[in-house]
């Protein structure tokens, strides 16, 4: 039974159904019905999508720039199901247009107007829906951040013209950052100041256009990145004691070895292909013959 659709109750049509039961010596129950009433449904049945503005729901990452589509952010549905653009639902059609404005940086904003009609006969109903999209920077800068980084000092044993470079990217919009340290502070490109060995506790804070901020903190280990330079005397005899030994000390060989920040240096020696050792010894067995020794000098670092 169908009725028009305009009826004010909004019922357009009612499915009886009969249902009788029988069982296997074909005795049969009462008969009973089920009527089952369907009604167009109203406008103010209709689910609008949200705002994706942050408030009513989260904005979307420039990341998800691409999902702006109603695949993402919703259409307006009735009764469960979703009302699209290319085919009516219940005498239910709708459209939509958008209009961007700009936001922060590479950040813009949807206005979102739906134009919803539901038609019934002669009569047209219209529902406007304003929705509010926006796609923003809302993450802080992404840093590459060692817990510690080991550089090198100079001939001086002083760290100096050094400038940090750490990989700092942002997914919407240009980046600055700062370094500070215990009683100083640099821009970005800016040279740190002059650091003496040891640890120096540093902080780079990246903040973004749009006022998104992530701080990295290192511990700066500034090391002795030189070696020693050894100096040897470059002939030298030894003579056997009474016991047919000569025992040969690393004084004995040095010519003034230094090294640019360690006054406190370690002297080792080996012959050719051997092992270094504090001293070294020689026997009758190398009398008159030519060997070659090598002097290894060691700083503090």
């Amino acid at each position: 039974e169908t009725f028009d659709c305009a009826s004010d109750d909004g019922l357009v049509s009612i499915q009886t159904d009969v249902y009788m039961a029988i069982d296997a010596s074909e005795n049969q129950s009462e008969s009973f019905e089920q009527k089952i009433n369907t009604y167009l449904p109203t406008l103010d049945e209709i689910i609008l999508p949200n705002h994706w503005d942050g408030i009513q729901h989260e904005s979307l990452t420039c990341s998800q720039a691409s999902e702006i589509s109603p695949l993402y952010t919703g259409y307006p549905e009735v009764f469960g199901q979703e009302l699209l653009t290319d085919q009516a639902y219940c005498g239910i059609s709708l459209t939509f247009s958008d209009q961007t404005f700009d936001l922060c940086s590479d950040g813009f904003g949807i206005i979102r107007t739906w134009t919803i009609i539901r038609s019934c006969g002669t009569e047209t109903e219209i529902l406007d829906h304003i929705q509010i999209i926006k796609v923003e920077d809302q993450l802080p800068p992404y840093i590459e951040c060692p817990t510690s980084l080991n550089v090198s000092a100079g001939a001086n044993c002083l760290l100096e013209h050094w400038v940090p470079n750490l990989l700092v990217v942002d997914d919407c919009s240009a980046v600055t950052y700062q370094v500070s340290g215990s009683n100083w502070l640099v821009q970005e490109g800016e040279e740190l100041p002059t650091l003496e060995l040891g640890q120096e506790e540093i902080s780079l804070t990246a903040t973004d256009v749009c006022g998104n901020s992530s701080v990295c903190d290192i511990t700066l280990e500034i090391s002795d990145g030189l070696s020693p330079t050894p100096i040897c005397i470059e002939f030298l005899e030894v003579a056997l004691n009474s016991d047919g030994i000569a025992i040969l000390s690393p004084e004995a060989v040095d010519n003034g070895s230094n090294d640019n920040c360690t006054m406190e240096l370690t002297y080792e020696l080996r012959k050719m292909g051997g092992t270094y050792a504090s001293t070294l010894a020689f026997d009758c067995s190398e009398v008159n013959e030519s060997n070659m020794i090598e002097l290894q000098v060691i700083d503090e670092a």
